[in-house]
């Protein structure tokens, strides 16, 4: 299962400190390069990493320092915890820095081509944003259609903890029509709320998972939802909140969410029940548990006897409908990558791994993923930290994936391919032919047969095509000459 052809076995490792290095965070850019953030520990403190691997997973020398940048901020630690990439290819690192002992939601954006940070941005491509009455963290980051930035994670209010979610314009300010100031702090009741991840649904609609720990009660998973302006919308849940009470008397955390182009929301979750793994969980639109899902919307696994835990720390959802959720897996006292994959159902899906599980080692003590993404031809691209006992390295690992067709299926005996990207799309999708082809006709064909209204550009052996008018959905891209079908690939629209 894994990919030989990404650094001969599917596994990367890489040190880049003196103690402790973890990817959180991993990203793929239209050229097809994988990007990664974490944290790295230098002589006396931690400082935000980006790294950028070419396809076969060597580092890029182009990016950087030999593939990586380094950014110290404030005069403490500093942990990345997520990335977002801009449309224009810019890199947006989003986490936690101290600044004078005071704990901070830090962003950094770096540029495409070099790596180099982005002067525009910030104070020299940094913003620091305290939130709350005193500490605060950045844990998620996503890019709204309009090209706003979405932060979330936590500030300290009073002596709790609250969701924090900051909107900052294109240049790093906080975005003065969104919330107080562009900010916005949400309490699921007396106690720890912990925000983890952010889905952008479209510019009106926001989602947010995390994890809300009231005082003396076990943890629960939660949700929020909200509008362009930073109100909750109470279109969702219970006035625009939503927790998941499900687990009794065990500890939840929603740790990544993933909404589908139908509207459905998976997130992913941990917790300290020992007979429930790398857990999936489906709502609908609403906030409602989805049915149809597992067993009342949930789905798990039971990788094996009570001592092994399975914790899911990222999801993503293929074009056919199939989760993939994915984190550590133990068994006694090693701790592997772990993933799983469900069926549009909730049942395990058979076919993936070791009936329905991948466990990867790299010969080291604990290896866990905290990040991953579905490549557009099918590959499953993950992120990590493998742990020797004595030092962390960043640790990545490319697996095929047969049940998710590759770039196109080909039609005839020229061997012609095309690779689609970004895949899922937003309003344009760009098309790269191996050879030039005559006159092509190029069409959308949604889940009915029915022809979707798009217009293509056609530029030697790059086609792009516009999807503005194409309601969200998986459609199939026909790509023919006059011989007939030349290729087909899936093609999912989000908004």
């Amino acid at each position: 299962m894994l990919d030989p052809t990404f650094d001969g076995d599917g596994r990367v490792t890489t040190t880049l400190g003196v103690f402790d290095d973890v990817a959180q965070a991993i990203g793929l850019q239209e050229d097809g390069k994988i990007v990664v953030a974490g944290k790295t520990y230098l002589v006396d403190r931690y400082a935000f990493f980006v790294a950028r691997y070419l396809p076969n997973g060597t580092l890029d020398p182009s990016f950087g320092l030999d593939g990586v940048t380094v950014t110290p901020i404030g005069t403490g630690n500093a942990l990345a915890h997520s990335l977002a990439i801009q449309p224009n290819g810019a890199i947006v690192v989003c986490g936690v820095s101290t600044v004078d002992g005071r704990e901070m939601m830090s962003l950094a954006r770096y540029v495409a081509k070099t790596g180099q940070l982005d002067p525009s941005f910030g104070d020299g491509g940094i913003v620091v944003t305290p939130v709350g009455s005193g500490w605060s963290s950045g844990r998620g980051v996503a890019i709204q259609p309009n090209g706003t930035i979405v932060a979330v994670g936590y500030a300290q209010v009073g002596s709790d903890a609250h969701f924090a979610i900051v909107r900052y314009d294109r240049f790093g300010v906080p975005d003065p029509t969104f919330g107080e100031a562009g900010v916005v702090t949400t309490s699921f009741g007396p106690g720890t709320d912990i925000a983890n991840a952010v889905y952008v649904i479209n510019d009106d609609a926001i989602l947010v998972v995390g994890t809300s720990e009231p005082n003396g009660v076990n943890a629960d998973a939660v949700l929020a939802r909200y509008k362009g302006s930073g109100a909750l919308d109470g279109a969702f849940g219970v006035n625009g909140m939503k927790r998941i009470e499900r687990t009794g008397t065990f500890d939840e955390y929603g740790n990544a969410v993933v909404v589908t182009p139908e509207g459905s929301i998976v997130i992913a979750t941990s917790s300290n029940n020992r007979f429930e793994d790398l857990v999936a969980i489906r709502l609908a639109p609403d906030g409602t548990p989805d049915p149809g899902f597992g067993l009342g919307g949930v789905a798990s696994t039971d990788i094996g006897p009570i001592v092994e835990v399975g914790e899911a720390s990222s999801v993503f959802v293929q074009p056919d409908g199939k989760v993939v959720t994915s984190g550590l897996r133990t068994s006694g006292s090693e701790v592997s990558f772990g993933l799983v994959r469900y069926n549009i159902n909730g049942t395990i899906d058979e076919t993936f791994g070791d009936s329905g599980t991948i466990t990867t080692r790299f010969g080291s003590s604990s290896d866990e993923i905290f990040a991953s993404i579905l490549q557009p031809d099918g590959k499953i691209l993950v992120a990590g930290g493998s742990h020797d006992g004595t030092q962390s390295r960043i640790a990545l690992a490319r697996y095929n994936n047969p049940s998710v067709s590759g770039p196109s299926t080909v039609h005839d005996s020229h061997e012609r391919t095309i690779v689609v990207s970004p895949n899922p799309a937003t309003t344009l999708v760009k098309v790269q032919l191996n050879s030039p082809l005559a006159n092509p006709e190029i069409k959308l064909l949604d889940l009915m047969g029915e022809r979707g209204q798009v217009h293509t550009t056609i530029d030697g052996v790059l086609v792009t095509v516009n999807t503005t008018n194409l309601a969200p959905g998986t459609y199939l891209l026909h790509i023919a000459d006059a011989d007939g079908i030349v290729a087909t690939s899936p093609v999912v629209i989000v908004r």
